[in-house]
């Protein structure tokens, strides 16, 4: 199985946080990662138990760091850089996040479904189309802040069983 989950490597990687999200993508700014950080921050920030994985490379990394530490996230987000083997990080993560401003049909989105994860989506081109809320992740609108932030709390109290029901809607779909 392409997708089967590690414990040692998600504490390796996560360490003993029960809760792991996950961007696979460019670090570029059309990617809306500032509001994932943002957002990330707004709901997790006074937490300790969730962990952020951004799997990729791009011009907006190192700017990327800097946000994360500067809103006092930097312990939570683990800039893993670009990998040829994605699936390793998609079975360590709980739920997949794409915070684009724009997108066609992601290949992200695909892979994220087909792994069984359950995807916190902004309403673009192709996500909205694959992402049905309330059912196989939750949508918000693409540049919004505080719309991502409801919407990462929402899957943050859902609780893992729920996160594993959308995610297996998600990979039937």
């Amino acid at each position: 199985e392409r997708f089967v989950g590690d414990p040692a490597l998600r504490r390796q990687v996560c360490g003993d946080r029960p809760l792991v999200g996950v961007y696979v993508g460019r670090l570029e700014a059309e990617k809306g990662l500032e509001i994932l950080l943002r957002g990330w921050a707004a709901v997790f920030r006074e937490r300790s138990d969730a962990m952020l994985l951004m799997v990729g490379n791009g011009t907006a990394r190192e700017s990327l760091r800097a946000l994360a530490e500067s809103l006092g996230i930097a312990d939570q987000v683990n800039f893993v850089g670009p990998s040829q083997q994605v699936e390793r990080f998609l079975s360590l993560a709980d739920f997949g996040v794409l915070t684009s401003l724009h997108e066609g049909l992601s290949n992200t989105l695909l892979e994220y479904m087909a792994a069984g994860l359950p995807v916190l989506g902004s309403k673009v081109s192709g996500t909205e189309d694959f992402v049905i809320d309330g059912r196989t992740g939750w949508l918000f609108e693409p540049g919004n802040v505080d719309a991502f932030s409801a919407s990462l709390a929402q899957a943050a109290a859902a609780g893992i069983d729920e996160l594993r029901r959308r995610g297996r809607e998600a990979r039937a779909l």
